[in-house]
């Protein structure tokens, strides 16, 4: 079995993306913690949001979803 390193491995810091919520952009930071592992996290209405997921963009996924309810549980 040949070894394989992910693609984030070794580096510093996490991926940055913006997700657009309800219209409002949000800068939401990703970092993998193995090859299929990875969590965003940022800051949504003065709450830090995390989500997990097995690929970055289904953990961006997964923290929109997360922020939608929050704002329509909110309202």
């Amino acid at each position: 079995m040949r070894n394989r390193t992910p693609a984030l491995k070794g580096r510093s810091g996490a991926m940055e993306r913006t997700v657009t919520v309800w219209g409002k952009p949000h800068a939401v930071s990703i970092k993998q913690a193995s090859r299929t592992a990875f969590t965003a996290f940022g800051e949504f209405q003065g709450e830090t949001l995390l989500a997990r997921g097995h690929s970055a963009s289904a953990a961006l996924a997964a923290w929109s979803a997360s922020a939608k309810s929050r704002a329509s549980k909110r309202a």
